[in-house]
């Protein structure tokens, strides 16, 4: 009778185990639905509207500084874009265990958040950073990252604030 049990206690633990399907895990998500605020295209490999004017920034180097780049530091993904014509650089940064699918508000002083400049003559460099904003990981592997954001980012001082809209990126790691 012991051994009947066991037996069937075995074949359901099998057949339960064998039957959840990796999907089904929290953080892998093989299917998802972009959320509603998503309703443009970017531009690879980055792309941005600031102030009601479209960016695209390209990989080429300008005056000796890489124009695009992704850093991983201890919590994070920097996603960095400078642009020396436009005269801005900016980061979108998020955590270094994002998912494809994932969504984050991107508020300044957590592990998720935007920051912004824009050169201006005599060369100051005003810093925002964001006040609000969402970033969604469209796919992020060991080799590429692509997502979508937006955000308003205040400058230091709260004395103006850069609208960022329509914002992409997908780049090699």
């Amino acid at each position: 009778m012991l051994k009947t049990l066991l037996s069937a206690i075995l074949v359901l633990t099998t057949v339960y185990f064998t039957s959840c399907d990796k999907k089904d895990k929290p953080g892998n998500k093989d299917t998802y639905s972009p959320p509603s605020w998503i309703d443009y295209t970017g531009k690879a490999p980055f792309s941005v509207t600031y102030n009601d004017t479209d960016y695209v920034v390209d990989t080429t180097q300008s005056a000796g500084y890489q124009r695009l780049k992704v850093s991983v530091y201890e919590d994070g993904l920097n996603i960095y874009a400078y642009d020396y014509s436009e005269k801005f650089y900016m980061n979108v940064n998020v955590p270094v265990t994002a998912r494809r699918g994932d969504e984050f508000d991107l508020v300044w002083q957590t592990t998720s958040f935007l920051s912004f400049s824009k050169i201006i003559p005599g060369g100051t460099y005003p810093v925002h950073w964001s006040s609000s904003g969402k970033c969604f990981i469209v796919n992020n592997t060991d080799t590429e990252i692509e997502g979508y954001f937006y955000g308003d980012a205040v400058s230091a001082y709260a004395t103006d604030t850069a609208k960022l809209r329509k914002g992409y990126f997908k780049l090699k790691k």
